[in-house]
């Protein structure tokens, strides 16, 4: 139940109710079905109230944050190994 109104499944999350689902059973972490539903109607579907959802994460991905040294340039190196003989022009 909590995957599918996660991933906005409405279906999936329709079929789990009609077959005696608990729309109340909570996660380790203390997570509701609806409170995990980024979708207003399945939110209301799984007992909640619609809330203001964002979709993105507040975060940014590592490979953003912190590129490769080289690709910034500032080692003084070219970004190129075609020298593969251990020394780097």
């Amino acid at each position: 139940m909590h995957w599918a109104a996660h991933r906005n499944h409405k279906d999936i999350v329709q079929l789990l109710l009609r077959k005696g689902a608990d729309k109340w059973r909570v996660t380790h972490k203390g997570e509701a079905p609806y409170a995990l539903a980024k979708n207003k109607d399945l939110q209301v579907l799984l007992g909640g109230s619609p809330t203001e959802v964002t979709q993105d994460l507040p975060i940014t991905p590592n490979y953003l944050k912190y590129p490769t040294l080289l690709d910034r340039g500032d080692l003084g190196m070219k970004n190129n190994f075609s020298n593969l003989d251990g020394k780097f022009s």
